[in-house]
């Protein structure tokens, strides 16, 4: 998820990567340090090859630059762990690995000091391996494309995670050899008892041949060799049970491995063939039955759409019948009714025409009242026109106060936010305060009880010292010295490598400048904190802004650039920022800036460059405002824009921080040794370790007992002085948020205020729309008074009325046509009507005949249509059978997935077991 890197290689200052979920590819310039994240990756799992760092030694890899050196190389990897693949009971395991110019190298894991081995056996669990394949490098595709097919399975097994305990049976092997080599040793030795006895024996023989007495005197000696002899057979024997126990443990552990191992392949096999057969088979039966009951569904819809056509057809047919039957019907009334009719329509004809000359009348009188009311309309339309406007813009003036009270309402909801915010960061500030405390007092008892621990080492050490001579006394002495000695060579030999490489890139500027004062190089103005002029007070937030770029080399133009550049490769002395004046591209400044508390201005304005260096300038620092306060810097990054505060604090568009504690730069040459001094040591470590090679074969199971113990008060020391560490570094964190409280608790309360300088704006407003509302509800009731809509009003009911009339008369009109239309006909129809009857009667015969043809069809129709249903039926409740078969096949899944955790989980705590036993 993340890497933090620190004073590696080209990283002097702390950068974090974030990762997230998928694929993420860097990409940059060469030397731009791409590799060099990846190097960091690998050195943070553990590699001690310089070579697959790309560096001479681990030295190299400490950060080296002209304006101080790093003092040691940290890089912290976090690894999400919500699957608990690690071996780790959190979410987030983050693993760290600092190496110091001392040479010490020091590893933790979730900020626990662990060792190299412990780190890596812990990692290893999750298939996290430096020196596996979760790291490609450059070409090994091709590599991988030229091995063996013995190598190749190597790597699938390291890949699979058998390589690891093939290593612990090999380790296991290592100690087993170990056990029989020291069991031939006790062997020989009680070989070498077994023929003093019998020579002793011998010589008993001939004292008691002698005298009684010294016959006496060899029964005591048969009697104390006997105890001894008895005592190591004892012993021997009590070995040999004890080596055949771990021979029995080592091989009932291999056996329950591998029984665990054939379970967890078998399990995964009867899955697999589980999966083949019930899902591919189950899902194509059910896609059988499936198609088969759409096909049957199919045929029933088209059975019962053959069906409704032949029913529509019928009832069509029937209905044309009874239609048929009712037109002659009509017909034969006809014949008697229709000379009636064409009487009865002449009188109404008569009658309509009188009622036509009425309406006529009216609406002309309408249209005349109607004229007359729109002119008087028309005077009153122009004060209400006045009225309009004003209300018009009181409605505009009501709308920007509405408008401001609803920013000033958001404002107020977003400071209600960020209060929210802060007020729950205060929480758990409070609560990370009580935790410390916690923490600190856990680990003091742990620290009791470490003294404790160390106390009775010291005893128990103590005991066994006594019992040595003084040689052995000797022996460790001079092993002590040794190690201590070649400890401080491989210190000044580190020291001695970090001096010659500190210096690279300041010997580089300096070779350049050389150059350009003999000439060599022209177009060189010098390096830009040379060539610049500012005050003192800005001197931190200068150098922390411009990252870097202060000791930069100026020259003319590109071309010199380029010289510099080959000169600097031709020689190898190291790197150098170089800027060009006259290729530079800067952008153009941003005159118009938001003028806040706390912001000076650009930072390139309190800086006087010398005539011609303005472009340099504002290259290196005219995108960074400059600020007094830390508050100003952030609101100031907040909105995209870089800024950095007087005390040299940084702060990056997007969130980024840059701080610390200033530090002027060293100098490096007071690392590098006299060369006599390490003569002199290298003499005396050579000295003392041929000391400790002749006198080596002289320690005996004491010896070994002490060493031990030593080693247990050495492990117990370092237990108590990491724990002292943590409970300092467990208090300074305290006081971190004891601060961090303080500073939440300000900007709270300044929150506050403003929220309440807010609410009285809101008020004010909320009285101002109170006042425009009372006079816009003034004007609207002078606007009521004039009754203009009233009267419009009016005027639409007397335009309403107008237009019935109208259509009454027009209604009327087409009345009169109507009947005149309907009397011809009526005679008309009077005409024809006889043979029309004939026709009817034909038609009747022939709908008859297609009816009884139409019923034929419709049951055929029903009765297929009823065998497909039954076919559906038994269709369905195959399908349901296959359905409830498939929804099985999860349970049934969820069953061999947990059978194969509970095998992985015996795997893991077999493996820990042996682990603990061994």
């Amino acid at each position: 998820k993340r890497i933090d890197i620190r004073g590696f290689k080209t990283f002097n200052k702390k950068v974090s990567v974030n990762l997230d979920r998928g694929f993420t590819v860097f990409t940059g310039p060469n030397g731009s340090g791409k590799s060099n994240i990846l190097d960091a990756l690998k050195f943070s799992l553990g590699e001690l090859s310089p070579r697959e760092l790309r560096g001479g030694s681990l030295s190299d890899l400490v950060h080296k630059s002209g304006t101080g050196d790093a003092r040691s190389a940290y890089v912290a990897v976090q690894f999400d762990n919500s699957d608990r693949r690690i071996p780790v009971d959190s979410d987030l395991v983050t693993v760290s690995r600092e190496f110091s110019k001392g040479g010490e190298g020091i590893y933790r894991m979730n900020g626990r000091r662990l060792s190299r081995k412990q780190v890596q056996d812990i990692l290893s669990s999750g298939d996290i391996q430096v020196t596996g394949f979760n790291l490609i490098a450059q070409h090994s595709i091709t590599r991988l494309a030229e091995i063996s097919t013995e190598e190749r399975r190597r790597i699938l097994e390291d890949l699979i995670g058998l390589g690891v305990f093939e290593t612990k049976k090999a380790e296991a092997k290592v100690q087993l050899s170990e056990a029989d080599l020291n069991l031939r040793v006790a062997a020989g030795k009680v070989e070498d008892v077994r023929n003093r006895i019998e020579r002793l024996e011998r010589e008993r023989n001939d004292l008691l041949r002698s005298k009684l007495i010294e016959k006496e005197i060899g029964k005591q000696r048969a009697r104390v060799y006997s105890s001894q002899i008895v005592a190591l057979e004892n012993k021997r024997t009590s070995a040999a049970l004890g080596l055949e126990n771990e021979q029995k443990n080592l091989e009932a552990f291999r056996q329950q491995r591998d029984e665990l191992t054939g379970q967890r392949s078998k399990v995964e096999a009867e899955r697999r063939h589980f999966e083949e057969l019930t899902v591919t088979q189950g899902n194509q039966e059910l896609f059988d039955v499936e198609r088969k009951i759409a096909e049957a569904s199919n045929g029933v819809v088209r059975a019962k759409a053959e069906a409704e056509s032949a029913k529509n057809i019928l009832n069509t047919r029937t209905k044309q019948i009874e239609s048929l039957q009712n037109q002659g019907e009509q017909i034969q009334n006809n014949f008697k009714e229709l000379p009636t009719a064409i009487r009865t329509l002449t009188a109404q004809k008569a009658s309509l025409e009188a009622r036509f000359a009425e309406a006529n009348a009216k609406a002309e009188k309408l249209n005349t009242a109607l004229q007359n009311a729109r002119e008087s309309l028309s005077v009153d339309a122009k004060t209400r026109e006045s009225l309009d406007a004003e209300i018009a813009a009181l409605e505009k003036e009501l709308s920007t106060f509405i408008a401001t009270s609803k920013g000033s309402s958001a404002k107020l909801d977003l400071t209600a936010s960020h209060l929210q915010t802060l007020e729950a960061r205060h929480q758990e500030f409070s609560s990370l305060a009580e935790e410390l405390k916690k923490r600190i007092r856990e680990m003091e008892k742990l620290g009791k009880e470490e003294e404790k621990r160390l106390q009775d080492i010291e005893e128990k050490a103590k005991e066994y010292t006594e019992l040595k001579d003084q040689r052995h006394k000797e022996i460790d002495e001079a092993l002590d010295v040794a190690k201590r000695a070649r400890v401080t060579v491989t210190e000044f030999n580190t020291q001695r490598n970090i001096a010659d490489t500190l210096q690279a890139e300041e010997k580089a500027l300096q070779k350049l400048e050389e150059m350009a004062e003999e000439g060599a190089l022209k177009g060189v103005f010098g390096r830009l904190q040379e060539l610049i002029k500012y005050s003192d007070e800005y001197s931190k937030a200068i150098e922390a802004a411009s990252v870097g770029w202060m000791r930069a080399l100026v020259v003319k133009d590109l071309g010199v650039a380029i010289k510099c550049v080959e000169s600097l490769k031709r020689t190898r002395l190291g790197r150098a920022k170089i800027i060009p004046l006259d290729d530079l591209e800067v952008p153009p400044m941003n005159e118009e800036y938001e003028q806040a508390p706390g912001i000076v201005g650009p930072l390139s304005s309190v800086i006087k460059p010398e005539k011609g260096l303005t472009s340099a300038v504002e290259f290196v620092f005219g995108d960074t405002m400059l600020a007094t306060n830390q508050r100003a810097a952030f609101l100031s990054a907040s909105k995209g824009q870089r800024c950095v505060v007087t005390s040299g604090d940084l702060y990056e568009p997007g969130g980024g921080l840059e701080s610390g504690y200033y530090r002027a730069p060293f100098d490096a040459s007071t690392l590098i040794p006299r060369s006599n001094v390490l003569e002199g040591l290298e003499r005396t470590v050579k000295s003392l370790e041929s000391i400790v090679q002749r006198s080596r074969t002289e320690l005996d199971r004491l010896e070994s007992e002490i060493v031990k113990l030593r080693e247990d008060r050495v492990s117990t020391s370092k237990t108590r002085e990491a724990l002292t560490r943590d409970v300092e570094m467990a208090l300074r964190s305290l006081e971190r948020t004891r601060l961090s409280l303080q500073q939440t608790k300000k900007r709270i309360d300044g929150l506050q205020n403003s929220m309440r300088r807010e609410q009285e704006l809101l008020e004010e407003i909320a009285q101002k729309q109170g006042e425009i509302r009372r006079r816009l509800s003034m004007r609207e009731e002078e606007l009521a008074k004039l009754k203009i809509e009233q009267r419009r009003t009016a005027i639409m009911g007397m335009e309403r009325e107008r237009d019935q009339a109208v259509a009454e008369a027009e209604a009327l009109l087409r009345e009169k046509l109507a009947l005149d239309s309907k009397a011809a006909s009526t005679q008309s129809t009077l005409d024809t009507l006889k043979p029309g009857y004939d026709q009817v009667r034909i038609q009747l015969r022939a709908l008859e005949i297609e009816i009884r043809r139409e019923e034929s069809r419709v049951e055929a129709a029903n009765k297929k249509s009823e065998e497909l249903q039954q076919e559906m039926s038994k269709l369905n409740k195959e399908k349901a059978r296959l359905v409830d078969a498939l929804a099985s096949v999860g349970q049934e899944r969820r069953k061999y997935v947990d059978r194969f955790s509970e095998i992985e989980k015996s795997l893991g705590r077999q493996v820990s077991e042996n682990l603990r036993r061994n």
